[in-house]
């Protein structure tokens, strides 16, 4: 018996429509572990069972995300932050760090310090930053170049 895997319905300018529909017959089928799964009426195919779903994996990965990160806050960040802060203090006027709402477990807002890569302006919050801005200091090129602009937000 085949099942049908998708029909897609396309109106053309001609407001014409156009069927496709393609089948399979899954007896046999070569992967192990497949499954079809309807969403209504439509059979989706789920091939294999992801890593994480187990929560023993969801739990040894937590467990190495915090301790590789608390590795690299004690140390790398110990010395690195307050340096870069240094730099960036050198380099240019206003503050080292700056603050940026990003999105986070279940849509909640926080905050994420960045090191401050432009010299303070206006429309920092407005305009994105381009390959030639005049606005990025020295320092906050090398931050680009070696992705260590996101070195201080490590701890979030």
């Amino acid at each position: 018996m085949y099942i049908i895997v998708a029909i897609f319905c396309i109106f053309l300018f001609a407001k014409k429509c156009i069927i496709v529909v393609a089948g399979y017959n899954f007896r046999g089928f070569p992967y192990k572990g497949v499954e079809v799964m309807l969403y209504d009426y439509l059979p989706v195919l789920d091939f294999r069972p992801q890593p994480l779903d187990d929560e023993f994996n969801n739990v040894l990965k937590r467990g190495f995300d915090i301790v590789f990160s608390l590795f690299v806050i004690i140390f790398i960040m110990s010395w690195l932050t307050p340096l870069m802060a240094l730099l960036i203090k050198l380099d240019s006027k206003g503050p080292a760090f700056f603050k940026q709402y990003r999105s986070g477990r279940n849509n909640e807002p926080f905050v994420c310090y960045k090191f401050r890569t432009m010299r303070v302006n206006r429309d920092s919050d407005k305009k994105q930053a381009t390959k030639n801005d005049v606005r990025i200091t020295k320092i906050g090129r090398f931050l680009f170049k070696s992705n260590l602009i996101q070195a201080s937000s490590f701890k979030s």
